[in-house]
């Protein structure tokens, strides 16, 4: 009897151990997706892709703007590289894509402070 009481104690102990067990996708709480318009904009700058489920209220423009914002980053950053490989006074063309691009970012930007999508600085 006190070999059994030992043996039931050693398992319970080792299925204390063994720590949670995977959890299938049947078993998985279904999770639904923030559809507001500042999960929208934060989505489109870190490239996420879009849920299926959202598609009301503005979140397709929110999700966009953030997106394009995303895009014209990586645009002024790769136009600065063609900068320094060419030098200031011979990137002229580069230098005013590069501050169009930045206008552009600004008021982006400033949209999405208007709208409560971004914080301000």
């Amino acid at each position: 009897m006190p070999h059994r009481l030992v043996l039931l104690t050693l398992c319970l102990g080792l299925a204390a151990c063994a720590g949670p067990r995977a959890v299938t996708q049947e078993e998985a709480p279904s999770v639904a997706a923030d559809c507001s318009t500042r999960a929208a904009w934060a989505a489109g700058l870190a490239g996420t892709p879009r849920p299926a489920e959202c598609s009301e209220g503005n979140y397709d423009e929110a999700f966009r703007l953030g997106s394009s914002l995303r895009g014209l980053r990586a645009e002024v950053a790769a136009l600065q590289v063609q900068i320094d490989a060419a030098g200031a006074e011979n990137a002229g063309a580069q230098v005013r894509q590069q501050r169009q691009r930045q206008i552009d970012i600004e008021a982006i930007e400033g949209l999405a402070r208007i709208n409560g999508w971004e914080e301000s600085p």
